[in-house]
């Protein structure tokens, strides 16, 4: 966040602190107090469809019936968030990390939004996860396919939800094994970044 107040436009919260659940005095989990960011309206509140009421459902609202004020202009604003994140470029794949002189590097591993399920509901044991930053995205995609393959090794009798049928349960295992295979062969990453070496990454 850091950097992304110092290079972009985008608005980003001050952060005041941040801790772990032991160090959290509620119990309640790892917390991160931060500023408050002034805004009109939240995105769910910007795509009611205004002819609805307020029981019924607005997930499947069209969007030519939504509030078209308000869509048009969160769409505008995420089209740009995207296109000043999409300006930067680094030599590895893996998260920032900002040195004492204040400079940023994709040094740390990467982080990436299921990591946590995986650790929290496979009971997978963490140094599994990918523990470095990738120099090109062959390797990358690699340590990436066999992490989505940990659910089956530690969770192997609630891989699926309820009532997803033993056909799906042997789709979505095929499906992890074969991205697995491509990636192995590295016919997943193609041109920039594809070959080992110094690539840069977006």
């Amino acid at each position: 966040m850091r950097f992304i107040a110092t290079n972009t436009s985008i608005p980003v919260p001050k952060i005041y602190f941040a801790g772990t659940a032991d160090e959290n005095p509620t119990g309640l989990g790892p917390f991160i107090i931060m500023e408050y960011v002034q805004h009109k309206c939240t995105m769910s509140e910007a795509l009611k469809d205004l002819s609805l009421g307020p029981d019924e459902p607005h997930n499947s609202t069209p969007i030519f019936r939504m509030n078209n004020s308000y869509f048009s202009t969160g769409y505008r604003q995420m089209a740009n968030i995207l296109l000043q994140l999409s300006q930067f470029k680094f030599d590895q794949i893996g998260s920032l990390v900002q040195d004492k002189q204040g400079n940023f590097s994709a040094s740390g591993r990467p982080l990436i939004q299921n990591m946590n399920p995986i650790i929290e509901f496979t009971d997978a044991p963490p140094q599994l996860l990918p523990s470095k930053p990738y120099s090109n995205s062959g390797d990358w995609y690699k340590a990436f396919a066999d992490m989505h393959l940990l659910q089956y090794t530690f969770q192997h009798d609630d891989a699926v939800k309820e009532n997803d049928g033993e056909q799906n349960v042997y789709d979505t295992y095929v499906g992890r094994q074969l991205f697995r295979n491509i990636a192995a062969d590295g016919r997943l990453a193609t041109g920039l970044g594809a070959q080992k070496g110094k690539a840069e990454y977006v």
